[in-house]
C-alpha cells in the first residue's frame, strides 16, 4: 500500500494541476485579452467615446488635393453612437440636419458618414468645380481611416488618399457661428474686385528687403492660387497652393517657404484690401497693382487672327475653356450697344504679328475695318489708328471700344497661365489707362 501511494502521488499532483489550469482558462481576461476582435471593440469604443465627448464637436479643415484644390472646413457634432450633425463653409450645409455615421473595421478602424450630408458633396464626381475636374469632383472622401490620438486631437487619413492625414481639432461654440459670419464672408474677399486693377501681386519680403514679386491668380471655384515669377534664368517659375478661408483671412497649403521659413496663415487687411502673412522676418503681401508684377511677353507671339468678341464663341468658352474677359469689358459692350441704334456682334483682330493690324467690327449696321500701326515697347503693345472704312457716326458710337483697344498708353498683353490646357490659344489684353478692364481673344 505504501508502494502504491508512492506511485500515485505524481499522478494525483498532475490531476490537481490540470484541474486548476482548467479553472484558470475560464478567466475571461486571460482568454480574450489578445483576441483581435476584442481589441477592435475596445478601440472602437475608445474612438467613439472620444468623438462624442466634446461639448462643441470637432473642426476639420480638409485639403483634398493641394496641387489642384483648396481646403474646406467642416464641423462635426457626434450626438451619440450613430447620429451626427455637421456644418461647412462648402456646399449646401444644414447644421440642423441629423445624419448617420458608423465606425467599422475595414483595413483599419474606419469612420464612415453613411447617410448623405454636405461631406458627400466633396466626393461626388458629378459635382466638379470646372471642366478640368469632370468626373473627379473635389476629390474628397466621406470615409476616414483612424490613425492616432494626438493630445486632444484625433488624426485620420482619407480613405480615397491614405497619404493625406487630416486632423480633427476640438471645435468651439464660436466655430459654429464663424462659418457663416466669418469664413463664408471671407471667401468674398478672395476673388478679384472689379472696381480695382486686374493685376494682383504676391510680393515676398525677407527682413524688409523685397525678394520676389509674383503675379497672382485665384480660381474661386477651386479655392486655388496660381502665381508666377521670373527665376534667375529669366524663365517663368510657378508657385501654387490651395487656400482655406478662416475668420481672419486664409490658410495656405502647402505653406509658402522662403528659405527655411514657412508662411501659411494670412490675415485680411480690410483698409488696404490685402492679405498679409508674416513669420520670422518674412512678410508676404497679396494686393492690387496698377501694372503687372512680372513683365508680360504675350505681345511678342501674337497670332495672325484673333476673335476678340463673339457671343457664340463666348458661350463655348464656358464649356471648353476659361473666359478671361471680365465683366467690366462685357458691360462696356452692353452699354455701347444700348446707346447706339445697332449692335456690335463680333470683333476680330487681324495681322497682329506684323507692324500693321486691322480691327474688324461686325454689327447689325454693317462691317467696318480700322487699320492700325503696331509698336511694342516697355512691355506693352501700342496700336494707333491709320485709317478706317467706317463712317464717322459709326466710329463715334463705338468710341468706348476704340478707347480701350487703341489706348494711347498701350495694352498689356499676356498668354495666361491656367490649369486648363485648352487656354493655350487665348490672349488677354489690359489697357494701361484703365487696368480694371480685361478682354480676351481666341486664336483660330
Amino acid at each position: 500500500m505504501r508502494y502504491l501511494k508512492k506511485i500515485n502521488q505524481p499522478i494525483l499532483l498532475l490531476l490537481f494541476v490540470l484541474f486548476f489550469s482548467c479553472q484558470d482558462n475560464n478567466d475571461p481576461d486571460l482568454l480574450f485579452e489578445d483576441v483581435p476582435s476584442v481589441r477592435f471593440e475596445k478601440k472602437q469604443k475608445e474612438v467613439r467615446d472620444f468623438l462624442i465627448s466634446p461639448d462643441n464637436g470637432w473642426k476639420m479643415t480638409y485639403f483634398t488635393d493641394n496641387t489642384l484644390l483648396g481646403g474646406f472646413t467642416f464641423l462635426f457634432d457626434f450626438i451619440n453612437e450613430t447620429e451626427v450633425r455637421m456644418d461647412s463653409d462648402f456646399g449646401n450645409a444644414d447644421p440642423a440636419r441629423i445624419s448617420l455615421y458608423d465606425l467599422s473595421l475595414g483595413s483599419t478602424l474606419k469612420l464612415t458618414f453613411t447617410t448623405k450630408n454636405v461631406i458627400h458633396e466633396l466626393s461626388d464626381g458629378n459635382n466638379f468645380p470646372d471642366n478640368g475636374l469632370i468626373g473627379q469632383g473635389y476629390k474628397g472622401s466621406f470615409e476616414f481611416l483612424f490613425s492616432s490620438f494626438q493630445g486632444e486631437d484625433i488624426i485620420f487619413r482619407s480613405n480615397r488618399d491614405p497619404s493625406n492625414f487630416i486632423r480633427f481639432t476640438r471645435a468651439t461654440a464660436d466655430d459654429w457661428l464663424s462659418l457663416t459670419t466669418s469664413n463664408k464672408i471671407m471667401l468674398g474677399n478672395l476673388p478679384d474686385d472689379l472696381s480695382k486693377s486686374v493685376f494682383r501681386s504676391m510680393v515676398i519680403e525677407n527682413e524688409g528687403a523685397e525678394t520676389k514679386a509674383y503675379s497672382f491668380s485665384y480660381n474661386e471655384n477651386r479655392r486655388f492660387v496660381s502665381t508666377l515669377t521670373n527665376n534667375e534664368s529669366g524663365l517663368l517659375e510657378p508657385l501654387n497652393y490651395g487656400i482655406a478661408p478662416t475668420p481672419l483671412g486664409f490658410k495656405a497649403n502647402p505653406a509658402i517657404k522662403v528659405g527655411t521659413v514657412a508662411v501659411e496663415d494670412f490675415i485680411y487687411d480690410a483698409i488696404n484690401d490685402a492679405f498679409v502673412g508674416q513669420n520670422q522676418g518674412v512678410k508676404i503681401t497679396i494686393s492690387y497693382l496698377g501694372t503687372p508684377a512680372i513683365p508680360l511677353k504675350g505681345q511678342e507671339i501674337l497670332s495672325d487672327f484673333l476673335i476678340l468678341h463673339n457671343p457664340f464663341l463666348n458661350s463655348l468658352e464656358d464649356d471648353w475653356m476659361p473666359d478671361f474677359t471680365n465683366e467690366n469689358f462685357n458691360q462696356l459692350i452692353t452699354n455701347m450697344n444700348a446707346a447706339a441704334f445697332f449692335d456690335v456682334t463680333r470683333i476680330d483682330l487681324y495681322n497682329l504679328e506684323t507692324d500693321t493690324g486691322i480691327l474688324f467690327i461686325t454689327s447689325s449696321f454693317g462691317n467696318a475695318a480700322y487699320t492700325m500701326s503696331k509698336e511694342i515697347k516697355d512691355d506693352k503693345m501700342y496700336l494707333s489708328l491709320l485709317s478706317t472704312t467706317a463712317p464717322q457716326f459709326f466710329s463715334d458710337a463705338i468710341q468706348p471700344l476704340l478707347d480701350v483697344v487703341l489706348d494711347s498708353n498701350g495694352l498689356f498683353v499676356d498668354r495666361p497661365s491656367t490649369l486648363n490646357a485648352f487656354a493655350n490659344n487665348v490672349f488677354t489684353f489690359v489697357p494701361a489707362s484703365n487696368t480694371t478692364i480685361r478682354f480676351s481673344a481666341v486664336e483660330l
